[in-house]
């Protein structure tokens, strides 16, 4: 946690420090959590299959339909050779994901067996002081980056903070406000401004989140992400909102120079 602000600080800055802070502490895993990890440090070979058969492939047969049917307006004999050329362009495409995804999942796949041995949760309570939304319309929003201290972010994607089960309070039935990210009003709301998530050290998969504040309006939408930046599900970087762009750029720098490591970049965790 960070320090606690001199006796003669002003009192605007005491109310500061404790509208802003958190705490980063280990736990033991709950049976259920063991399974997670166990899961989560096997090599990930039912993704690997749908790339390449459900990508690759559907788009060989996609590509196969539509040169077929272009190159058969001017020769009924040319058009055989379209299969061969939608063939070459789905393997070539199918291949380059799979070797993305390959390199991708034995960073995260290293770290989860880092966490397996260690055999620790991450548990990180947060007191947040404000909250931007990343701007990215793919498999890893929503995106959120919390001011969590002075010089410190929480930075959080993925479609569990989409899912009610995620949340320890919450029903799906409860599920009504589209203004939140989790559906929800008030207290129950996700982003909250004080909130507990239970995640992977290293990997950084979120499993739970205990909300216990009020919600928090994001300040403003973002568009900072570069397509190169591989960032877990969650992770904690030095930074600030009003530099975020610089902050995400700095983070993918250390991040890439650990190896995917976040421990290597946040420390200060007592253990419970």
């Amino acid at each position: 946690m960070n320090s606690e602000p001199s006796a003669d600080a002003a009192h605007t800055d005491a109310e500061l420090w404790i509208t802003m802070t958190y705490i980063e502490r280990k736990s033991d895993p709950s049976e259920q959590e063991w399974e997670v990890l166990r899961h989560e440090a096997k090599p990930c070979l039912v993704s690997l299959v749908y790339i390449l058969v459900f990508i690759g492939g559907g788009l060989a047969f996609l590509l196969w339909l539509l040169l077929s049917w272009i190159i058969g307006f001017w020769s009924e004999s040319a058009a055989s050779y379209a299969g061969y050329a939608a063939i070459g362009i789905g393997l070539f495409v199918g291949v380059r994901a799979s070797i993305s995804f390959l390199r991708f999942n034995k960073i995260r796949q290293a770290a989860a067996i880092e966490d397996l041995k260690e055999g620790k949760i991450d548990e990180i309570e947060v007191r947040a002081s404000a909250v931007s939304k990343i701007l990215l319309l793919n498999d890893n929003e929503p995106i959120l980056c919390f001011q969590v201290d002075a010089g410190r972010l929480l930075y959080m994607q993925g479609q569990y903070m989409y899912d009610p089960h995620v949340y320890d309070q919450l029903d799906e039935e409860d599920q009504h406000n589209e203004m939140s990210v989790n559906g929800m009003n008030g207290a129950k709301a996700f982003p909250n401004d004080h909130f507990i998530i239970r995640r992977l050290p290293r990997h950084g998969r979120v499993l739970t989140i205990t909300l216990l504040g009020h919600a928090l309006e994001w300040e403003r939408e973002v568009d900072v992400l570069k397509p190169e930046y591989d960032f877990p599900d969650s992770i904690l970087i030095e930074g600030s909102l009003d530099s975020l762009s610089e902050s995400l750029e700095e983070a993918h720098k250390a991040f890439g120079r650990t190896g995917g490591a976040e421990a290597d970049l946040c420390t200060g965790v007592e253990d419970v």
